[in-house]
């Protein structure tokens, strides 16, 4: 059993991104000659639903994660509902960044409120309903899920439904099952709030126990002033992805490093924090996204005030730091001076710690570059 330690971001397998002398050792990369594309998606534009009041920004798609998952985020206003369905192949996870909604897994209901995650395993009826005032929402799938079929019908065309007609169940659930692909109404089901009827639905396939992990225990890099806490695991889902909450205080770095078999993610929450990624420096802010694809040097630092951000890694497996290491990888005891000391943090990391190495000649954001 492993624990990850020392990630920051969303973690995807690219096997170009890979070493090109396929050795794995950290010490011969170098980005000047095999540099790797990154992407930044931001100030995205949203699609509406067809449901009223309701958008949808995609912000990191299959594509980005070699088909491992796909990231979005769903604005909804004050009146807004989602009627009851199911997935057969997709896992959703969904993280409430702003305000908070209702709703009903399985025939139980709650409020998912700001802070809060919820893991949702494919074959799971769930519903939702707005609590009367707006609300935002991170919306994991993996895999990713499919896009709406062509518009090739007047009754896939839903550019021009009214309330009057997403309110309508006969409608919808045609919509639904004639026009997506993985996504089946529940038309015995209901949204929460309203009496429970048990679903005729039945997977023929094992629904894994859905999980709610709030209040988490975290743990420390070892860096000064950093911790992470842990939120969805490997086993959670299916070996798509990790997924942690890190949270920085004032001074804080991360040393440059790189995976040879993943690519990172980073969606900052609170505050703000200072990268480098393959020699380019920027600061990344509150609602920004963040996505380094595997092969990419990368080292952070402090701007000076706390900050917090969501930590997804896919696939989920390759652990960072042994649960019980060695006492030659054993960090309890180090001291801000072991930390910053490369002749100590090189080699604990290239001995023991999955696809991390150091590369300290790349620097932290606003050194000379290399």
């Amino acid at each position: 059993m492993k624990i990850n330690c020392i990630a920051v971001v969303i973690t995807t397998v690219s096997m170009s991104a890979v070493a090109q002398d396929g050795s794995g050792d950290g010490s011969e990369y170098d980005p000047r000659t095999n540099p790797q594309p990154w992407v930044r998606p931001l100030d995205r534009m949203g699609v509406h639903l067809g449901f009223p009041l309701a958008t949808v920004t995609r912000m990191l798609s299959g594509e980005d994660t070699g088909g491992l998952l796909e990231g979005s985020v769903e604005h909804i206003e004050t009146d807004y509902y989602g009627p009851a369905h199911y997935h057969e192949e997709s896992d959703e996870t969904i993280i409430m960044i702003d305000g908070s909604a209702h709703l009903r897994l399985d025939g139980r209901d709650f409020t998912l409120t700001k802070g809060e995650w919820l893991h949702i395993p494919r074959g799971t009826i769930h519903s939702f309903k707005s609590t009367g005032n707006p609300a935002k929402w991170i919306i994991l799938k993996s895999p990713p899920a499919p896009p709406p079929r062509a518009v090739t019908t007047p009754e896939c065309d839903r550019s021009t439904f009214t309330p009057e007609m997403n309110a309508d169940p006969v409608r919808m659930n045609q919509w639904y099952n004639n026009c997506l692909d993985d996504f089946y109404m529940a038309a015995d089901a209901d949204i929460p709030g309203t009496p429970y009827t048990p679903s005729s639905y039945s997977p023929d396939f094992e629904v894994r126990s859905w999980v709610r992990p709030l209040d988490r225990p975290h743990f420390h890099l070892g860096f000064p002033a950093a911790s992470v806490t842990p939120m969805l695991s490997g086993e959670d889902t299916g070996g798509a992805f990790t997924a942690s909450v890190e949270h920085i205080e004032d001074d804080y770095y991360g040393p440059p490093h790189v995976h040879y078999t993943k690519a990172e993610t980073i969606i900052m929450l609170e505050g703000s924090a200072r990268l480098r990624v393959s020699g380019t420096d920027f600061t990344l802010t509150e609602g920004q996204w963040l996505h380094i694809p595997a092969g990419n040097v990368h080292g952070f630092d402090s701007t000076g005030s706390p900050a917090k951000f969501i930590i997804i890694q896919a696939p989920g497996s390759g652990e960072t730091v042994e649960a019980e290491p060695a006492a030659d990888c054993d960090r309890s005891d180090f001291t801000p001076e072991m930390n910053a000391d490369p002749e100590i943090m090189i080699p604990w990391y290239n001995d023991c710690a999955y696809d991390f190495y150091m590369v300290p000649e790349a620097g932290l954001p606003g050194d000379v570059l290399y």
